[in-house]
């Protein structure tokens, strides 16, 4: 758990929020000459690579006293990348492909993982360096506490989950597991300044999207906007195993079915829940029904009186050789195609994100392309 909240950190900034998030971007806070932010930033001189040669990557470094601090794996215009930083960045990804990868394999995927990772972040110091260099103080500083926030917010929302009543429990738990709050409220303080600055450097394009640019995707890709039919709903499940004889059965399905008739969303979940009442494993979810769209719904036996119910309905008592389902829809959403005009907004976050990884992609290779780079990994 404590690497989902790693994961979350990153993900939510390099994939969740979209390029069309509305931050701190660093070209709000620079004087402007009218010319774009843009080319504001461009038009200044990268950092300059060390004259001097780095040291050889891969080696720990240590203290003049010969005390060893930690490996390096990498060396940016100077600036080290920890091993440690590497293996805390990639651990929720090593976590969560371990149990699906065969022994023999895992040597060879963890090392993939790692070599990936390492790249990631060196794209990220980069990016991290250029903004240094172009970017005033304070807005750094502002980014900076923007970032802070947020990590508090998913810290927050973390220790509720968890079911922690406070912060120093949250800490000793993810402390247990070898990660610090300090490291990583630190990397997601990098991650967000880098994607806040790249942001600043490609808003021009990304606003550069027309109505006629949303309405050629909306044609050449029908298939996108056909929306499926859809309920959420609740079951409950009589099993008529548990009674001396069908009769009994029937008569308590039936008094089940009466209760269920007038209840709320909150009343049904609460009477799911009883052991007594329900056999069906809805029960262990509050009586939520498995599957949304025809040909999800388990079990199968109640689905095609599901589609029949609107809103807020109780279906008809629903026999089968083993029992009695009973069913109420809390939401049904009917199919059809979305019209274009609703569509508008996911379409914008569609072509921006493509539009930012292309952009990304081209910024990170001029910077690198300028930059003094050793990466222990690289062949």
């Amino acid at each position: 758990m404590c690497n989902r909240l790693c994961a979350m950190s990153l993900t939510i900034l390099l994939l969740g929020c979209g390029w069309d998030r509305t931050g701190l971007a660093a070209d709000k806070l620079l004087p402007t000459s009218g010319s774009s932010s843009s080319e504001q930033f461009r038009s200044q001189s990268p950092p300059a690579p060390p004259t001097e040669p780095v040291q050889t990557v891969s080696l720990p470094e240590r203290t003049p006293g010969g005390q060893t601090l930690a490996t390096v794996m990498a060396r940016v215009n100077g600036q080290p990348i920890l091993r440690e930083e590497v293996l805390n960045s990639a651990s929720w990804r090593l976590e969560e492909l371990r149990p699906r990868v065969p022994p023999a394999k895992w040597a060879e995927v963890e090392a993939e993982i790692i070599k990936s990772e390492l790249e990631q972040i060196i794209d990220r110091e980069l990016l991290l360096q250029d903004a240094s260099s172009r970017v005033r103080p304070k807005v750094m500083e502002k980014v900076a506490d923007s970032a802070s926030r947020e990590f508090d917010g998913l810290l927050k929302k973390q220790k509720s989950q968890l079911n922690l009543k406070s912060d120093e429990e949250l800490r000793a738990y993810l402390e247990k597991r070898g990660n610090s709050i300090e490291e990583m409220r630190r990397q997601h303080i990098r991650a967000y300044t880098a994607m806040e600055y790249i942001r600043s450097l490609i808003r021009d394009k990304l606003d550069q999207i027309s109505r006629e640019d949303l309405l050629d995707y909306y044609r050449e890709n029908p298939k996108e906007f056909d929306k499926p039919e859809r309920v959420t709903w609740q079951h409950i499940f009589v099993d008529r195993y548990i009674f001396s004889s069908e009769e009994e059965a029937r008569a308590q399905a039936q008094m089940v079915h009466a209760r269920a008739r007038n209840m709320t969303t909150e009343q049904f979940a609460e009477l799911a829940e009883d052991p007594n009442i329900n056999r069906s494993p809805s029960r262990l979810r509050k009586g939520e029904g498995e599957g949304n769209e025809r040909g999800q719904i388990r079990p199968a036996d109640v689905e095609e009186a599901l589609f029949k119910l609107n809103s807020g309905e109780v279906g008809p008592l629903i026999e089968t050789p083993t029992g009695y389902h009973i069913i109420r829809v809390i939401d049904h959403v009917p199919g059809g195609k979305i019209p274009f005009e609703r569509a508008c907004p996911d379409i914008r976050r569609r072509l921006q994100n493509k539009i930012g990884q292309i952009e990304y992609k081209r910024v990170v290779e001029e910077l690198r392309a300028k930059a003094h780079i050793e990466n222990s990994l690289a062949k």
